[in-house]
């Protein structure tokens, strides 16, 4: 039996359902309508959404990860980038020059000192790690939970 994996998002939820492959295709129109009713909660409240759950889930681009969590500074940036390029590309180690350019692809301006600001977002918040290669970074358990859990944050 194949398992499969499904993701689906709004600007408020994220929706993970992964088992077997007939069970998660039947429970799918169930994630579809609680994913919808809670972006239309969202909307009703104020929150700008980027449109229906599903598109979000087919678009996955950068910018609309970015623009879901709403990072609040350059080093949760540096966090959530991470994270995307784990998840929706399989890169779990990434050279600062690599972070650089996603961060621009992102229409984030990168930090002046991307090194510096690695190593701060290492030491002061605990969000990425040294990776396995001499220059490579890696999201930590810290920045995955910040990007999985606390972001959006409710007030910013």
């Amino acid at each position: 039996m194949e398992t499969l994996r499904v993701v689906m998002a709004s600007a408020t939820r994220r929706v993970e359902l992964e088992g077997p492959q007939n069970i998660v295709l039947e429970r799918l129109d169930e994630m579809r309508a609680w994913v919808g009713m809670q972006a239309q909660e969202a909307t009703e409240k104020g929150t700008q959404g980027l449109g229906t759950p599903e598109v979000i889930a087919e678009r996955a681009t950068l910018r609309t990860f970015l623009a879901v969590k709403r990072p609040g500074n350059a080093y949760e940036s540096i966090a959530v980038l991470l994270a995307y390029k784990r998840r929706h590309e399989g890169k779990h180690e990434l050279s600062a020059d690599e972070i650089r350019v996603a961060m621009i692809q992102a229409a984030i301006r990168p930090p002046r000192a991307m090194g510096q600001a690695l190593a701060d977002c290492r030491r002061r918040y605990g969000y990425v790690e040294v990776g396995s290669t001499r220059g490579s970074w890696r999201l930590s358990s810290q920045g995955e939970t910040l990007v999985e859990i606390d972001l959006p944050r409710a007030n910013g």
